[in-house]
């Protein structure tokens, strides 16, 4: 009978909560109008009309009354096993509605804003509110110690200013917060945590009054007030209830429940930090802009309620994937993980961010320009942090002492002696003069053989020397971990060009015909040399055996007979022809083909001649009709 009773006063105190948000949100608007808390239509905004903020202090207020009713009256629901929770709820929103609501009247600085949410997410921490220190992770148990507090703050900020930042299309940042809400109130009743349950789902049932006057055309915004608020509780919440305790992903839980405003926070804050390294003109780490994740997936096409539908569905799978950990085996829930990031990871290439375009837009190659780089320095502490990295790993390896804890003395040792031996052997074979950005094959045998050679010479001081008494074996499994390491860091250089070139996205597509040495050759300068304004699309050759292979990292589409098909297929506006070795008659059907075909036709030359007599061919396009 009592929980008959229970059900029903939950049920009436929820239904009140939608009515009075519902009711509130109209005087929540008239408050904003009267106040000057409009939101203006600008570069940024989507709308153009202003429209009135302030519609979270109707959430707020409606959450703060229902808590409050139930708190004082204790039957049939009690609160007061978690009145520290709702008094570090309570208090925190505080200053986090202060600066907020300041904020929606008068535009503060970043930093300001930052101040009042550290000081909420502090108070909730004051009062309990924080990571235990023990968590886990797939079964295993991970001790925080006193990084908890740390990690809490940062959690309570972080989520706090997510949702503020989702908050760019009508209804969804209220519509996120309901899906978190109600899947964190699920899994708090599902943990025996009924009063944690009972919160989440008052929350939930606030958001859903204020839903109808905040879907596509918006007629109230939450404001900085009103998300915040509910992003300050959602993080609240995400770290209470035995979430941590939980099996499966366990302490990743709550970040797939707010999945998507995390994201777009970590997403926004790489791809300006990246903005600014590469000399882009971005407005900072805090500065607003229109490239998040809602705006990328509303300029996808199908409008706002399409672009909000596609994203709260994303957040849905994300809370069903963070269920069904929960009854999954350890292991089962790691490949699960795994598929998730593989998939974000996917997705966020398809967003097409530029900032990310490392390799295409050549930016990684300008840190090998660097002046530390080029004269050697950085290189020379590189080959030392390697000579450790590798140190350790065999020592791990042979003697599976990964923490050192029995083997930090021949750990020294060997560092000392493969560190002296790679500056010696590296400085006698001019490894640290050599131009690495224009590498071949002879430069990185000799920088291997540099390193073989520099191991034996280790090697000979441990056995002169007898620092400790390790197994030879481990130098020899040092040497081909640094022999890998140090090689495919030289050879870095030259791969990142190779692929810039590659991932080239402008000039004249162009088909090369012959796919042999001079083809490979032709591909290759082609790729080198920008000013060609030249994308190979496909080689064409006349063997067949060659059909279907790839060269240089472009598909051998076909012979002769074939032109036509692969024109349609590569949409190829020009041809080339790779060496002179290619009979007449084959060169007349090519180019007969090409002209029926509206294709431009040309023969790579490569022509030697005096100095002065004729302009080099490497500063023009060396091909003739």
């Amino acid at each position: 009978m009592r929980e008959a009773l229970t059900l029903v006063v939950a049920f009436a105190v929820l239904s009140g909560t939608t009515a009075v948000v519902y009711l509130l949100t109209p005087l929540a608007a008239w408050l904003a109008v009267r106040i000057g808390a409009m939101d203006q239509p600008g570069a940024r905004k989507l709308h153009t009309s202003p429209v009135p903020r302030l519609g979270g202090l109707a959430i707020v207020a409606s959450v703060y009354l229902a808590l409050g009713l139930v708190w004082v009256s204790e039957r049939p629901i009690s609160l007061h096993a978690i009145d520290s929770f709702l008094a570090g709820l309570a208090l925190g929103l505080l200053p986090i509605l202060s600066v907020s609501l300041i904020d929606d009247i008068r535009p503060l600085p970043a930093l300001v804003k930052l101040a009042g949410h550290a000081a909420g997410a502090a108070t909730g921490i004051y009062f309990g509110i924080s990571l235990y220190h023990e968590v886990h992770l797939f079964g295993l148990a991970i001790e925080l110690g006193f990084m908890a507090i740390p990690l809490s703050l940062l959690w309570l900020v972080g989520v706090t200013n997510a949702f503020n930042i989702i908050d760019g299309l009508d209804g969804l940042a209220a519509g996120q917060a309901m899906i978190s809400c109600s899947s964190l109130a699920v899994i708090a009743s599902m943990s025996g945590h009924a009063e944690m349950a009972f919160v989440g789902a008052v929350v939930s049932a606030a958001l859903l009054g204020f839903l109808p006057f905040n879907l596509h055309p918006a007629r109230v915004f939450l404001g900085d007030s009103g998300s915040t608020a509910i992003g300050y509780v959602v993080a609240c919440l995400a770290l209470s209830g035995g979430l941590m305790l939980s099996s499966g992903f366990a302490i990743l839980l709550p970040v797939l429940l707010v999945g998507i405003p995390v994201a777009d926070t970590l997403l926004a804050i790489l791809r300006r930090a990246a903005g600014r390294l590469l000399g882009s003109r971005v407005a900072g780490i805090f500065g607003p802009d229109r490239d998040h994740i809602h705006h990328r997936v509303l300029a996808a096409g199908g409008g706002q309620g399409a672009a909000v539908i596609t994203l709260l569905a994303g957040a849905v799978v994300l809370v069903a994937v963070g269920f069904s950990s929960l009854i999954l085996s350890n292991r089962a829930s790691e490949i699960l993980l795994i598929a998730v990031v593989w998939a974000g990871i996917m997705g966020i290439i398809r967003l097409d961010y530029q900032e990310f375009a490392l390799i295409r837009r050549g930016s990684l190659l300008r840190m090998f320009e660097t002046a530390p780089i080029r004269q050697g320095v950085a290189v020379i502490v590189v080959d030392m942090l390697l000579v450790a990295i590798s140190a350790w790993a065999a020592i791990g390896l042979k003697v599976n002492d990964w923490g050192l804890e029995t083997s930090l003395a021949v750990f020294g040792a060997m560092a000392f002696t493969m560190a002296v031996s790679t500056v010696t052997v590296f400085w006698f074979f001019g490894i640290y003069r050599w131009v690495w950005r224009l590498a071949d094959m002879n430069d990185l045998r000799q920088a291997g053989l540099a390193v073989i050679i520099s191991g034996l010479l280790a090697l000979f001081f441990h056995e002169t020397l007898r620092l400790h008494h390790a197994p030879r074996s481990l130098y020899g499994i040092a040497v081909i971990i640094q022999l890998c390491g140090s090689v495919t860091i030289r050879a870095a250089y030259r791969m990142l060009s190779d692929w810039q070139s590659h991932a080239a996205t402008t000039g004249t597509p162009t088909l090369i015909y012959g796919a042999g040495y001079h083809g490979s050759t032709l591909a290759r300068e082609l790729f080198d040399k920008p000013t060609f304004r030249r994308k190979v699309v496909g080689y064409l050759d006349d063997n067949p055996l060659k059909v279907g292979r790839v060269l240089n990292g472009v598909d051998i589409l076909g012979g002769v007979e074939n032109l036509a098909s692969v024109v349609e297929q590569t949409k190829a506006t020009s041809l080339i022809i790779s060496t002179d070795a290619i009979p007449q008659r084959r060169i007349k059907q090519v180019r007969h083909q090409c002209e029926a075909l509206g294709v431009e036709c040309l023969q790579f030359n490569i022509v030697l001649a005096k100095a002065g007599e004729r302009e080099s061919p490497s500063n023009r396009d060396t091909t003739s009709n």
